[in-house]
């Protein structure tokens, strides 16, 4: 050997096991978040259980049958309208336009139907929602809990869906737009968050779809939707008068929100406190497209008495569901 010539680097094992490893883990992360985005896209109640660590983390959620059903229902409902939409015939209607949800307090109705605008938007970007509570404060709270959601690494590296100045790539390296459109080819259902529409009364992204949340009372003349979803209608101390007055508000100015009356859907979620609330209402008057799924704090023995009798919630539903 020369003494001139190059010695050529010794091979360190510490240094390539490192690296070994460190690719593995990298192989194994991307493997995790396929599986997770694969597993969130096709069920409601996958995307619920693992966005709700990030909405309440250190929170441990107990899952339950009743969740199941609630976002089953929900799903189910979402689907039905693609469905109906994609009919090019015309002949298909909705199977179910107006799902009606009763549930004990405390049962995550707002955390549920807050992941579900999510997960709309994955399924469907361009869905116009509108978000309605009779207390304005739980209409914001779910909106934040959207947009920090969407926001959420765990979100944009899972599902990524655009973010083409925000996206992170593995090695910390910030993505350009044209890098982004290089490495992903053009795709309906690729979109951002608006950055001139992220206020929380009013959500958009960048494929036409719009979240808006307001009070149950607020003005909403002259503002539609695909999806109408209205989150507690009623406080449990309203007294007669004011629950009244509820549902004259929706009688008048809520329920023809919708976009298209044939294709748009009404999501009701609710906890029952009176016998002439807003859910009563729509079940007496056999809304169009009615159906029921009423989930009581207590076990009812099939042969008890049932409260009600709606026939939608006590046999086999419009969805091959029964309780």
């Amino acid at each position: 050997m020369r003494p001139d010539a190059a010695e050529e680097p010794i091979p360190d094992p510490i240094d390539d096991a490192i690296d070994h490893a460190m690719a593995s883990i990298e192989q194994q992360t991307e493997m995790l978040r396929e599986l997770d985005r694969d597993a969130c896209l096709a069920s409601l109640a996958e995307m619920v259980q693992l966005a709700f660590l990030v909405i309440l983390p250190g929170v441990e959620l107990e899952w339950g049958r009743h969740l199941q059903a609630v976002c089953d229902h929900v799903q189910w409902q979402l689907e039905d309208r693609w469905a109906t939409i994609q009919d090019r015939s015309r002949t298909r209607k909705l199977k179910v336009q107006n799902l009606v949800v009763n549930l004990p307090p405390r049962s995550l109705k707002t955390i549920i139907l807050t992941i579900a605008t999510v997960w709309a938007w994955l399924r469907w970007p361009s869905l116009k929602i509108m978000y309605l509570s009779a207390n304005p404060r739980v209409a914001s709270t779910s909106a934040r809990m959207a947009r920090d959601l969407m926001r959420h690494h765990w979100f944009r590296t899972t599902f990524a869906t655009r973010w083409s100045t925000e996206y992170i790539d593995r090695k910390e390296n910030r993505i350009t737009e044209d890098k982004w459109e290089a490495a992903n080819p053009v795709d309906d259902k690729l979109w951002e968050l608006r950055t001139d529409q992220d206020a929380l009364s009013d959500l958009g992204n960048t494929k036409g779809g719009v979240r808006i949340s307001r009070g149950l009372s607020s003005t909403i003349t002259g503002e539609g939707c695909d999806w109408l979803c209205i989150d507690d209608p009623h406080d449990m101390r309203d007294s007669i008068a004011k629950v009244d007055k509820a549902v004259e508000d929706y009688d008048s100015s809520v329920h023809n929100r919708l976009n298209n009356p044939l294709t748009g859907i009404r999501t009701l979620i609710m906890q029952r406190g009176r016998p002439n609330d807003l859910a009563a209402k729509l079940i007496r008057d056999r809304a169009p497209g009615l159906l029921h799924l009423r989930l009581p704090t207590e076990y009812e023995a099939p042969d008890g008495k049932v409260e009600c009798e709606c026939s939608t919630c006590t046999g086999v539903n419009a969805f091959g569901w029964q309780d």
